[in-house]
């Protein structure tokens, strides 16, 4: 089974489905270009000094809002953007 999810995502990768942005030090200052181009699923890396932690998109309606979610050893937390005055 494990092999089965690891060809999932590799075949997800080579379709261009599954994007990811690197290079965030602060999660909850991405900019619009970036927020408009993600998508369920997608991943942001976000960089704490040597450690880099893996978030997934988990919502996005267009013109209303994203969910931003990061999930390690029983701890959980979602950045949640909503879409207002056009941004």
């Amino acid at each position: 089974m494990a092999n089965y999810g690891k060809r999932m995502v590799r075949e997800r990768k080579i379709k261009g489905m599954v994007e990811k942005v690197t290079g965030v030090t602060d999660i909850t200052a991405l900019t619009n270009d970036v927020l408009n181009q993600l998508k369920p699923g997608d991943m942001v890396i976000k960089k704490t000094g040597n450690m880099e932690h893996t978030y997934i998109v988990t919502y996005k309606e267009e013109k209303h809002g994203i969910c931003i979610s990061y999930f390690a050893a029983g701890y959980s937390e979602t950045v949640s953007y909503d879409y207002t005055d056009g941004n």
